[in-house]
């Protein structure tokens, strides 16, 4: 007698042996982009990899982001994730849409390519030292973006880099 067996084929297959599956980045993704996102103040590398992370995804270099989302996956606020995409694309890492009620939607840009020069090395002086003698910007009220304006409010208010307002 001759039976005949059915195997399952395709996705009944596949199924048979799922297994959960972690969460992953999907590559390759550039080291200079992920280098000059790592080289920017405050949360922006987070928000940066929850960028690449909804682009793998989605299949997209184009994707809409919830900072609030991106927030809580990596422990702060929304204030903090909107700061780092702000500062992603000042760097002109990605390019940020906004609409009144939307979420932004992100487009990931080839940005980050490093100079002949900037190969080697540090991305920039963490601290002055005895063989640098020069001199590095430290947090305080007289840098840029930070502490109280002369004229009133912030000055990340007078740059208009929230993300409920047009960059």
């Amino acid at each position: 007698m001759n039976a005949v067996i059915k195997l399952p084929v395709g996705p009944a297959m596949s199924r048979a042996r799922a297994r959960p599956v972690e969460a992953f980045l999907a590559g390759p993704v550039p080291w200079a982009w992920l280098a000059a996102a790592g080289a920017l103040p405050g949360k922006a590398l987070h928000v940066a990899l929850a960028i690449r992370y909804r682009a793998g995804r989605a299949r997209s270099k184009r994707i809409a982001l919830s900072l609030t989302n991106v927030a809580s996956t990596f422990g702060f606020d929304r204030a903090q994730a909107c700061r780092g995409l702000a500062a992603l694309a000042e760097a002109q890492l990605v390019a940020v849409e906004h609409g009144a009620g939307r979420k932004p939607v992100v487009t990931i840009l080839p940005g980050g390519e490093p100079a002949d020069d900037a190969l080697e090395g540090p991305v920039r002086p963490v601290r002055p030292n005895a063989v640098h003698n020069e001199e590095v910007p430290r947090r305080g009220a007289n840098r840029p973006g930070r502490g109280p304006n002369l004229q009133g409010g912030t000055n990340m208010e007078s740059r208009n880099t929230s993300c409920a307002r047009g960059m």
